[in-house]
């Protein structure tokens, strides 16, 4: 009984640890694009001021 308490327990923290791990590449992800979308605009305006 305690030795599926344990593997239920290493289970639930390997599920939960690969969900923020998935979410942190999606964040990341996103700010990446945020970047690239803030460069683009930069972009647009310095070429209007010419």
């Amino acid at each position: 009984m305690e030795r599926n308490d344990k593997i239920k327990k290493i289970v639930g923290i390997i599920i939960i640890s690969s969900v923020i791990l998935f979410n942190a590449i999606v964040i990341f992800r996103e700010d990446i694009k945020l970047d690239k979308i803030k460069h683009q605009l930069s972009e647009i305006k310095v070429g209007k001021e010419i």
